[in-house]
């Protein structure tokens, strides 16, 4: 892994979608928010600009996907960020667009649900690492389609990856934490 910026798809457009795609930015990555219903979108699909405020604050500009492949193409990790309730229904429509390489990022995990991707990919004989967060890496609320209030970055996150054999090699841990980032080195938001 060299120190270049990441792609990361984003699946999901509330307050933990808004919030994840505005520290990726702040941190110098990319970010590509798909909403399943994409109404939550709109309004950044016309290049309006997503503006963060409170634990961070900034204009970003992260791009919108149209589908489920478009979020999963081209990029390094995809982060599902929405409600469990939702997590069959995404990673059914993003399987089959995974490839070799990525790594899936579960925020906020509460459910069996790395284990019904891994089977998923397992099927398609595909074993890469995903990674289900204990919690949330921010805090916050969605306060319009373009404006996401964030009230806490966290600094430790607990994390568990599945397969088991991808534990030690997930690109998360490869480098040191920045001060803007998470800073325990073993739950890290990447940062370039």
């Amino acid at each position: 892994m060299t120190d270049q910026s990441l792609e990361v798809g984003i699946v999901g457009a509330g307050a933990i979608a808004y919030g994840a795609a505005a520290l990726l930015e702040h941190n110098g990555h990319r970010a590509r928010l798909w909403s399943p219903s994409g109404q939550r979108t709109q309004a950044l699909a016309t290049n309006a600009v997503l503006q963060a405020q409170g634990a961070l604050k900034g204009n970003f500009h992260p791009t919108v996907a149209t589908s489920a492949q478009a979020v999963v193409e081209a990029a390094d990790a995809i982060l599902i960020a929405l409600p469990a309730n939702g997590h069959k229904t995404v990673m059914d429509a993003i399987a089959p667009h995974i490839s070799a390489g990525q790594t899936v990022l579960i925020s906020s995990h509460a459910s069996f649900g790395a284990l019904y991707l891994a089977r998923l990919l397992a099927a398609r004989g595909l074993s890469i690492p995903i990674v289900a967060w204990g919690t949330t890496v921010t805090s916050g609320r969605q306060l319009s389609p373009t404006e996401v209030a964030v009230s806490t970055i966290r600094q430790k996150i607990d994390i568990a990856t599945v397969p088991a054999v991808h534990s030690s090699e997930d690109w998360l841990f490869a480098r040191p934490c920045s001060v803007t980032a998470l800073s325990n080195a073993r739950a890290c938001w990447p940062s370039p």
